[in-house]
């Protein structure tokens, strides 16, 4: 499979994107450069070999798997074992492509389905549920610091309800406090048990820059209080 330089996935088009995706062994080159399948496991085979190959195999919905090269062993691995799609059954381009298009914001129900080729609408209500608990996730470990002089910053809070892994099934739910930076897209997250005045401004204290131009909140109980205004 071709190795080649790849643009930045934010700043690609649909052209490029597709692409990347428009092949089984392209998709998995991209798979492999973005490390979302690695290039070699690093597991040896049950029988204690680390000698894998990636083999055909035109019985299985991946179209390869790892194989051990010891000829006297010839195990075989999925490809998927160990990596983010290790527990989907939809194929590894239908879950790119549907990550892509949400990620730029053209993910209706309609679009997904023609070019994504689903034809559960359960599926896509599922996984949209997933990529966001996902973000959420990464917001709520690695908050970010965001606002400025000159910045809008947009504030409100949310009952995060989070599902177990592309099955839609709800595993509990938390409040959420966070924002976003209007001109960077910068985000932060944290969660709260409380939501009054004495809880959430220290938090924006700490996670919002002070000189920002304006900011939208949907809380009354914190627009009363000038001290938000830096």
């Amino acid at each position: 499979m071709a190795h080649y330089p790849l643009p930045p996935v934010d700043d690609m088009t649909l052209r490029e994107w597709n692409m990347c995706t428009s092949t089984l062994e392209d998709t998995i080159s991209f798979c492999q450069s973005v490390k979302l399948i690695p290039y070699r496991p690093t597991a040896p085979c049950s029988n204690g070999h680390n000698n894998w190959y990636m083999g055909k195999c035109s019985k299985i919905i991946d179209g390869y798997h790892w194989r051990c090269r010891v000829k006297e062993c010839r195990l075989t691995r999925s490809i998927r074992d160990g990596t983010f799609f290790a527990n989907s059954k939809l194929e590894i381009q239908q879950v790119l492509d549907l990550m892509f298009y949400w990620s730029q914001g053209i993910d209706t129900h309609d679009f997904l389905r023609r070019h994504c080729k689903f034809a559960s609408e359960s599926t896509i209500v599922d996984w949209k549920n997933f990529l966001r608990d996902t973000c959420a996730e990464h917001f709520l470990r690695h908050p970010g610091v965001i606002g400025g002089v000159g910045h809008v910053v947009e504030i409100d809070e949310s009952a995060w309800t989070k599902r177990k892994y592309n099955r839609g099934r709800v595993v509990g739910n938390q409040w959420v406090f966070g924002g976003i930076d209007r001109d960077t897209r910068e985000c932060f997250a944290v969660t709260v048990d409380r939501r009054d005045p004495r809880t959430l401004l220290p938090i924006i204290q700490q996670y919002v820059l002070p000189g920002i131009l304006s900011y939208m909140c949907s809380l009354p109980m914190i627009e009363e209080y000038d001290n938000i205004q830096y």
